[in-house]
This record gives C-alpha cells, structure tokens and sequence, in this order.
C-alpha cells in the first residue's frame, strides 16, 4: 500500500491597488520604479524625491489558524516530494520487503513466544526467524531457556502454520 499524506493548502492574502488615472506603472519615462510593501504600494515619479503612498481598495483578511483545502493523496502524487525527506519512511519499507523476501525463500522458521506472567494475553516476546543461528542469539541476548524456540514448515500453501511446531528445541 502507498503511503499517503495530507497536503493543506493556505491561499495567500489577496491586495488590489488602483493605478491613478493615466499612470503607466510601465512607462520609465514617467514612473522611476513601483513596489508594494506592507499593503501599500509606492510610485516613485521621475523628478520627485519621495514616494507616493496608495492604501489598498481591496483586501482579502485571510485567517491563516485553517486551511483552505486539505487533501488526502499517494505520497508519490505530492508536488513536494523532491523537497521531503522520505529516508527513515523508505528504510521501514525497505525493511519490510526484506523480510517478505526472506520469508518466501525459507522452507522452516523458528518462533520464541514468552507470555507475560502477569497477563497471559500479553507476549514479552514474540519473534519470527528464519534462521536457528538468530533465534539462539535472541535467547542468548535476552537470557531466555533455549527450549522455547519451536520449528515450523511451511505449508503447500506457502504460508506458515503457527498451530503445529514440527519441534521443540531441546
């Protein structure tokens, strides 16, 4: 499944200046420069020291606390995925394939289920393993009897069946 993420979307405030009637913005041989800084615009004429000031004729008051579209989508289907650092995502994924393709090339795996004593529902431990080295070394590091890996085959099926261990280690 691919892995989705929320895109909100906040629209920018909105500002509209009325140009003085005849003004060119473009013609240099009127206008020196123009610019907008803080909801003002500001003409500078040739020939003149300062600034003209124009206040906004309309203004959009945005509320920037909620968005203004929010949309659920495929993580590769996000315009700023060239921007996101996905590594420990694509690591996880990476992981989990390795296991699958683990899975598939062994016939047998080793189980180790230690409930807690406390709460017999409730595992401590509950590893899968496909090789006997690891599930010893699991033990080993964790002080756990050895006696309570048990073995599994795989089925025609392909899949495991947790129900019946073809052995118990002694």
């Amino acid at each position: 499944m691919s892995q989705q993420v929320v895109v909100a979307e906040y629209y920018a405030p909105e500002v509209v200046f009325k140009v003085p009637k005849g003004i060119d913005l473009n013609d240099k041989s009127v206008v020196e420069n123009w610019f907008v800084r803080r909801h003002t615009l500001y003409i500078k004429y040739v020939g003149k020291d300062k600034e003209e000031e124009h206040e906004p004729v309309f203004e959009t008051e945005e509320d920037f606390k909620f968005p203004n579209k929010e949309e659920v989508m495929k993580r590769e289907d996000c315009e700023l995925e060239d921007f996101i650092d996905w590594s420990d995502d694509e690591d996880e994924e990476e992981e989990e394939e390795d296991e699958e393709e683990e899975e598939e090339e062994h016939q047998f795996c080793w189980d180790i289920v230690v409930e807690d004593p406390n709460n017999k529902s409730l595992n401590i431990h509950d590893k899968v393993f496909y090789k006997l080295e690891d599930a010893e070394e699991y033990c080993d590091y964790f002080k756990l009897d050895k006696s309570i890996i048990r073995k599994f085959e795989k089925s025609e099926d392909g899949e495991f069946n947790f129900d019946f261990a073809v052995e118990e280690q002694n």
